[in-house]
């Protein structure tokens, strides 16, 4: 039995705290090491406490979350990857009040962190590729109908939604995904692509393990 993705408890096996996901989101955006987001900077970096850099050229503190979605924001990087990992796992989404009680923040924090998720969402200019997933309903309350001519007349009347959904699990490259999340983090805000990279680049269970 394969699987497409890891479970919630490997998860927080990987992510227990704070600084595991802080290490792997530095790990992802700077793989040779800590470079300035000011100037760009890379041999001149001085560590400091709690994850904190200083860049020597520019004196300019940093950390891994200067110029992300995660910037001013005081909750722990590890419930914020939990929060990417509910987004995109969830079939029917997440509201803010099942995220809050999920990764125990209350719902006004938890709305900030959907917030800025969503509306990055929206940013990426890119469209659709590869396989896509489509699929429709018609929101209303239902009616019994005598035949086909008044069902039709009564969906006529309701708002049709429609959605697509770009299908992550074939990305395999894992060379691609490092760089997307990299990038990610960096400066493109787009952190549904940065969950799905994560998500799709941590270990799966072989083929064989429940054979």
């Amino acid at each position: 039995m394969s699987k497409s993705t890891i479970s919630t408890f490997e998860l927080f096996q990987m992510f227990p705290d704070q600084e595991s996901a802080r290490l792997y989101f530095e790990a992802q955006r700077w793989p040779d090491g800590a470079t300035c987001p000011a100037c760009g900077e890379a041999a001149r970096i001085g560590i400091r406490k709690d994850g904190f850099y200083r860049c020597n050229a520019c004196l300019t503190d940093f950390t891994v979350r200067t110029n992300t979605i995660f910037e001013r924001s005081k909750v722990p990087l590890h419930k914020w990857l939990y929060a990417m990992y509910l987004l995109v796992t969830s079939r029917k989404g997440i509201s803010s009040l099942q995220l809050a009680k999920q990764i125990g923040v209350t719902q006004k924090t938890a709305w900030f962190m959907l917030g800025r998720l969503r509306e990055a969402c929206g940013n990426d200019p890119n469209e659709l590729a590869g396989i896509v997933e489509i699929d429709e309903c018609y929101i209303g309350g239902k009616e019994a109908t005598a035949n086909a001519s008044a069902t039709a007349l009564l969906l006529s009347n309701l708002p049709a939604i429609i959605a697509a959904l770009e299908v992550a699990e074939l990305v395999r490259d894992e060379d691609w995904l490092a760089e997307r999340i990299s990038d990610t983090l960096d400066m493109d805000w787009r952190p549904i692509d940065a969950a799905r990279a994560i998500i799709a680049a941590l270990p799966k269970e072989p083929d064989n393990a429940h054979d």
